[in-house]
């Protein structure tokens, strides 16, 4: 796979600082500033070479699960098991958010989505609204379940 600096700009940065501020909101722990931003950029440095690998589609996903899992036992101080749960989670939120937006730019937009996977700076560009829908998400359900949670100890 090949990566643009705009992709890395409009993509991987923002990408990974979302997992780390969704890892944050899901757990309901208080945002640390520096922890997030060490986090997400060792999380953005780690995973550039990862998604140059010359693997099959996927597998990058796989071992970027790996990274944020480690870094959120490490640095976000996550037990193992909640840094699995969060970390599937947010993948799979990422994905859900992806496609929404790949509904909108086929259906709504009607755009053609080989044309701008073809072109690395529409790609990211393209790509900007799941990561704000994938944001949205990851604040939203956060607060949802916290709010659940405190319900059900105060109950």
């Amino acid at each position: 796979m090949n990566l643009t600096l705009v992709e890395v700009f409009l993509r991987i940065l923002p990408e990974q600082f979302l997992f780390i501020f969704g890892t944050y909101m899901l757990v309901g722990k208080k945002i640390n500033i520096k922890r997030m931003l060490l986090s997400s950029t060792i999380l953005a440095v780690v995973i550039f070479p990862t998604r140059l690998l010359p693997t099959q589609y996927g597998i990058h996903t796989i071992l970027s699960l790996a990274i944020l899992v480690f870094i959120n036992i490490k640095i976000n101080k996550l037990k193992v098991i909640k840094s699995i749960q969060t970390s599937v989670f947010l993948v799979i939120l990422l994905i859900l958010a992806e496609m929404v937006n790949i509904i909108l730019i086929t259906y709504v937009l009607k755009v053609d989505v080989k044309s701008i996977f073809n072109n690395p700076t529409l790609k990211a560009v393209y790509g900007l609204p799941s990561l704000a829908i994938f944001g949205a998400l990851s604040f939203v359900l956060g607060k949802k379940l916290n709010k659940a949670k405190k319900h059900s100890i105060s109950a």
